[in-house]
């Protein structure tokens, strides 16, 4: 579980009334100084500590074996953040799409919040941090991060070391403490994040012209360290992404936009990546191909394991680094990412909807993109025009909004006229004011109006560059395609709660959001099988909707555009990378748009990267709970022949929808994943064989997870209940206001997705009657990422019973659900909360 408010307490919630929804707090954890983190580490060493000796590295020596082109996102809105969680405000829903998300601000450090780690885990997306040095009085930071701390050697973190270096002259960089590489290290994995974007703007030449050189020479050897001692702390995931911007030949501020022998091929050699300027060329993009392959020549990489003597025996030269770098050529090349500012400000081809454009010549070279400001979308006033019948958030807006950024990663499309079957790309109007923009900042001529004039047919969403990713192979997968916002309320367990006087309306949570449809509201190929052969058979369109909901934001919409042949079809629905255990329990959760539909049941690809020979096999349910039983579909290797699928089932759940369950086994060891998960229909002659359902929630899990999450397991989640004391020594009050923590007693914390909390009230006529005349219980909070909430508890009873009960008594009881990665309640707690 992400650490967040344990550790750092934000100033504005001190007096803070919350009788609101509460979602998983948003806090933000930045740092104006190097100076911050030593007071950071002293205000909680004892917590630190005993995080930190819980913590083991993962997959240590684990080579990715994807060497495609990578996208990383850096993301800097409004220059900060937005402090109202409740409010609808921007989220990026495509992170399965994103290799490494980097957290930015202009702050010197800048650590992830809980919301944004939550939602990099919900889809298997790394995410850094970033430390930043911009302004000339900078260089005092710079030389402190170097130096080290001036405090007594008693104080010093045990894990506080110092590397000598040789100097031909002598400088106050001889010596460089590694105190502060430590501390990111372990800021790391307190909040749980992957590493630091180092990003250093000042011109140190200017700055300390006698030892500007002797600077870059020590800050690429304390860059050095941070990388591998980070790896070797942290494991694999571990990353120290360089921005480019100094010289290392002599420190001086020069943004190359390529990699360069002299300037900074250093940093990059210490560094996992390198993140190139945005004012590139396709000459810049030649002179890297052509340096590569010099450095491939002359340094052919090895693979060596990772040792504590090797980093120690650091050095200025980028030979030996290089080597150690990577696996192969193209994990070289992979390394190494062109900027992309959305924002255009010199990008090539003016950024905006035309930024796939600069990064298609990118990867067709071999080289990954670094997106940076992709909320461009949302914040850019080229395009609020379009927007200006309604307010920032409005959900007028925010569907506009919504309608430029799926055209911006997944393009849009309707059903083509006179087409019974086909779908068509449509273009957003913005699209044609963009094109205006970048035409007039590169003084080239406007284009015409009209549909194949600004971008149409030659847009290219960006999730055609970057597919979904495989992301590593996990135990389990759950998704209710849930988005980081919604305007409609919430959904939990198909019911809908709203209540703006509660709060209960917008809201912006990205720990909320799951993986999204492969297309990102798109359209689907469906398929059918005809004697276990596919044939693609139409189009379904799908759509991310609220009206209609079961958790989260609401739920996926699938209506197929006609009516196809008759037999068993499939839709694919999400990429995966499920490890295929012994046995697996799987749980779809579905509503039909009509009630003569047919039931939706799995259909599953199991892929070995060695096959070429792929097997489809229909079974079907036995179940006597459906006249039509659901099917399932697999499709696996001719030498995967074990595999079995058995209690197929489907029954009829909460608010009108219907949940299919089955098990999936092998009887051998096998190293194969669960590489698509979608949703079939059975073939039927005497009911429309059509997909017009909503989808809710998909859950696989291994049994022995599911074992311990079969019922409900009340009174394990130990509540309590902290009141504010306002007493002074003559007068004892507890005050309304306080804190509730809840706790697992069998450690199972990894296994819940939420906690849900409803506020129960009962109010009775005076302080002595046990009669109840009012008794109500609300939703007060859905939260992911941790286990504490503020309250204002006298506030709260107001709202929930609507006025106060003059001269009586209110007695209150929270409850907190926990909701297990199967999607059901298996956890529950209650507590007291009168005061």
């Amino acid at each position: 579980m992400p650490i967040s408010k344990s550790l750092i307490q934000p100033d504005h919630l001190q007096d803070q009334v919350q009788p609101l929804l509460i979602v998983s707090f948003k806090f933000k954890p930045f740092l104006s100084s190097i100076s911050k983190i030593l007071d950071f580490f002293h205000l909680n060493k004892i917590l630190i500590e005993k995080i930190l000796s819980n913590h083991h590295p993962t997959n240590l020596h684990e080579l990715n074996p994807n060497q495609k082109p990578k996208l990383i996102l850096t993301h800097d809105f409004k220059g900060g953040y937005i402090d109202n969680q409740f409010k609808r405000d921007y989220t990026f829903e495509y992170l399965n799409h994103v290799d490494t998300f980097i957290y930015f601000s202009h702050q010197t450090v800048s650590i992830p919040p809980v919301d944004w780690v939550t939602a990099a885990k919900n889809h298997g997306t790394s995410i850094l941090g970033t430390l930043i040095f911009e302004s000339v009085t900078s260089i005092d930071q710079l030389k402190l991060l170097l130096i080290g701390p001036n405090i007594q050697s008693s104080a010093i973190h045990q894990t506080k070391y110092f590397i000598k270096i040789n100097s031909i002259n002598q400088s106050e960089f001889d010596i460089i403490s590694t105190y502060f590489a430590d501390r990111l290290i372990d800021l790391a994995i307190i909040f749980q994040f992957h590493g630091w974007l180092i990003n250093i703007e000042v011109d140190i030449l200017q700055s300390i012209p006698n030892q500007s050189s002797a600077f870059t020479r020590a800050f690429k050897i304390w860059l050095e360290y941070l990388q591998l001692e980070g790896r070797r702390r942290v494991g694999s995931d571990w990353q120290v992404c360089w921005y480019d911007s100094i010289s290392y030949l002599d420190g001086r501020l020069q943004w190359q936009s390529h990699l360069h022998p002299q300037h900074n091929l250093a940093f990059f050699s210490a560094s996992s990546s390198i993140f190139l300027d945005y004012h590139w060329s396709q000459d810049h993009i030649k002179a890297t191909e052509t340096l590569v392959d010099q450095l491939i020549q002359l340094n052919p990489p090895l693979s060596s394991n990772l040792s504590s003597q090797q980093i120690l025996n650091l050095s200025s030269s980028w030979r030996k680094s290089l080597q150690d770098k990577s696996a192969s050529p193209q994990q070289l090349k992979q390394s190494i990412f062109f900027g992309v500012d959305v924002f255009g400000r010199g990008c090539p081809f003016g950024g905006g909807f035309s930024s796939w454009k600069a990064a298609s010549q990118s990867l067709q070279s071999g080289f990954s993109v670094a997106l940076f400001a992709q909320a461009w979308t949302w914040e850019s006033h080229h395009l609020h025009p379009d927007r200006s019948d309604s307010t920032e958030g409005h959900p007028n807006w925010w569907k506009r909004w919504w309608r430029d950024e799926r055209y911006f990663w997944s393009g849009l499309v309707e059903p083509l006229p006179n087409s019974n079957n086909l779908l068509g790309p449509i273009e957003p109007p913005n699209a044609y004011i963009d094109a205006c923009r970048i035409a007039q900042e590169s003084k080239q001529p406007i284009p015409k109006k009209g549909l194949g004039f600004s971008e149409l047919p030659k847009h290219k969403p960006f999730n055609e560059l970057f597919p979904v990713k495989s992301s590593k192979p996990t135990d389990w997968f759950y998704t209710n395609w849930s988005l980081g916002s919604g305007s409609n309320g919430i959904w939990i367990q198909g019911q809908h709660y709203f209540n703006k006087q509660m709060g209960i309306s917008q809201w912006t949570d990205m720990a909320m959001s799951f993986p999204i449809h492969d297309l990102a509201v798109g359209s689907g190929k469906v398929s059918n099988l005809n004697i276990n052969i596919p044939v693609e058979s139409g189009l379904a369109l799908c759509d991310l909707i609220d009206h209609i909901g079961w958790s989260g934001s609401g739920c996926v919409k699938i209506e197929q555009v006609e009516s196809s042949n008759p037999g068993a079809k499939f839709l694919w629905m999400n990429t995966t990378a499920i490890k295929l255990t012994s046995e697996l329990k799987c749980r779809l959760v579905w509503k039909p748009a009509k009630a003569t539909l047919l039931p939706l049941g799995f259909a599953f690809h199991i892929g070995d990267p060695q096959s070429s020979n792929l097997v489809y096999s229909v079974s079907a349910s036995s179940s006597p709970a459906s006249d039509i039983n659901p099917s399932i579909i697999l499709v696996h290797p001719s030498e995967s022949s074990d595999l079995v699928v058995f209690n197929v089932q489907t029954r009829l759940i909460d608010n009108g929808w219907h949940e299919t369950v089955c098990e999936l086994q092998t009887n051998t060891s096998t190293n194969l994943l669960i590489t698509r998960l979608g949703i079939t229909l059975p073939g039927s002659t005497s009911i429309a064989s059509r997909f017009c359902h909503y989808v809710g929630e998909l859950s696989i899990v291994p049994h022995a997870l599911t074992s311990k999450l079969t019922k409900k397991h009340e009174n394990q989640v130990q509540v309590r209940w902290e009141a504010k004391d306002l007493s002074s020594s003559n007068n004892p009050v507890f005050s309304d206001y306080g804190k509730a923590f809840w706790e697992v007693s069998d450690n199972q914390t990894g296994k819940v997705l939420m906690w849900v909390l409803h506020l129960e009230l009962e109010s009775r006529n005076d302080e002595k009657s046990d009669k109840v005349i009012e008794k109500t219980k609300t939703l007060i909070g859905v939260i992911r990422g941790y286990q504490e909430i503020l309250m204002n508890l006298k506030d709260s009873q107001v709202k929930i019973l609507g006025t106060a009960v003059p001269n009586g008594k209110v007695h209150s009881r929270l409850i907190v659900e926990g909701i297990g990665i199967d999607g059901q309640v298996f956890y529950v707690g209650y507590c007291q909360v009168n005061y």
